[in-house]
């Protein structure tokens, strides 16, 4: 069986590569033969969309004071004995779609093990997305999951508990990689309707009884961070407020039907909870970078407003105009081709907003 995939692995990719060089018969058997036909095209498709985002190889041929330099083209000089900063490249990153569960169970130590033995050779994985921070862990929803951060006693004062949070990070940190942390989602605590979940893994989606008290879980959270970790290492990190608060079928915004869905929020329910985060961390630590909407469906219906938001709209949580955004984030799944793709389109609508 083992010789038989590799017979057909070799022949697959000979043929593929007569399609690339252009050989007609080969084309011709292709085209023949479905599963071959749709794998050729998706490859090609994603060669095109790569093709976007690196330099045009043939304007490197030209120099703008040759008489052969086609109008348009500049020569570029560039001092590589000068250093501006430090390259993160942002796309060589892993996203954890839980906190405790996809880091602290047993049966992923190997995989950090591989990434912290890649890193120290070359640091090939910069970051990781970690969701989750908030969730409950002794909820125990489908998943294990919470960094189980902020509970109430008996006396109604809030308390705060680092020692899962601390362990996640630790574990980041020691692999080479630099934590994005989506601040999410609201503790049983300060939950206002605590049976407003998403079914992922049954995280409040509610927004806080008292919204001063969501301020200081994100004041407290900064502080112990950067106490822990240092002011300099913190603001490596990035921090997004809430995690795809624009998917109505799970989380935040307005449901169209009322009738089905009445409880669920709208846009400006998320502009508050955003304020009022983006106020508490600050108050910890104001040169972190802390941002959003961390959004996956529709740009128009969502980003546009968001950003006008930010720029133009009172803030809820300081009552004076705009808010606070050092980056916007936005969550794709999919075949390399969708995302680029889609990429472009969101850069390209956030640029005009």
């Amino acid at each position: 069986m083992y010789k038989k995939r590799i017979v057909l692995l070799s022949i697959f990719f000979v043929l593929l590569l007569g399609l690339i060089l252009g050989q007609d018969a080969v084309k011709a058997f292709i085209k023949t033969q479905p599963v071959l036909t749709r794998t050729a095209r998706k490859i090609m498709a994603m060669v095109k969309q790569l093709d976007r985002f690196r330099p045009n190889a043939d304007s490197a041929k030209y120099d703008s004071n040759s008489s052969n330099s086609p109008d348009g083209v500049t020569s570029l000089f560039v001092d590589v004995t000068k250093i501006i900063g430090e390259y993160q490249p942002f796309y060589t990153g892993i996203g954890m779609g839980s906190f405790r569960n996809g880091s602290l169970k047993p049966y992923n130590k190997r995989f950090f093990d591989m990434l912290g033995d890649m890193n120290q050779k070359q640091r090939i994985f910069c970051y990781v997305n970690t969701k989750c921070i908030f969730v409950d862990h002794q909820t125990k929803g489908p998943i294990d999951d919470g960094g189980d951060v902020c509970t109430r006693t008996a006396s109604g004062q809030l308390q705060y508990n680092w020692k899962i949070v601390d362990e996640v990070i630790d574990l980041f940190l020691e692999n080479g990689l630099t934590p994005i942390i989506s601040l999410t989602f609201m503790p049983e605590a300060l939950a206002k309707d605590v049976n407003r979940k998403n079914p992922w893994n049954k995280g409040v989606i509610s927004p806080p009884t008292d919204y001063n008290e969501w301020a200081e879980l994100n004041y407290q959270t900064i502080q112990h961070l950067k106490q822990r970790y240092g002011k300099e290492e913190v603001c490596r990190w990035y921090f997004e407020v809430w995690n795809e608060p624009d998917l109505f079928q799970f989380f935040w915004i307005r449901h169209p039907d009322r009738d089905r869905f009445p409880n669920r929020g709208d846009n400006e329910e998320y502009f508050k909870l955003y304020d009022y985060a983006v106020d508490g961390a600050l108050r910890a630590e104001p040169d972190i970078n802390i941002g959003g909407p961390a959004m996956a469906g529709d740009m128009k219906l969502f980003l546009e407003p968001f950003l006008q938001h930010c720029f133009h709209e009172t803030n809820y949580a300081t009552g004076k105009k705009g808010t606070r955004v050092d980056f916007i984030s936005r969550h794709l799944y999919g075949g390399m081709t969708r995302i680029l793709d889609r990429y472009q389109k969101f850069i390209e609508m956030a640029k005009k907003s």
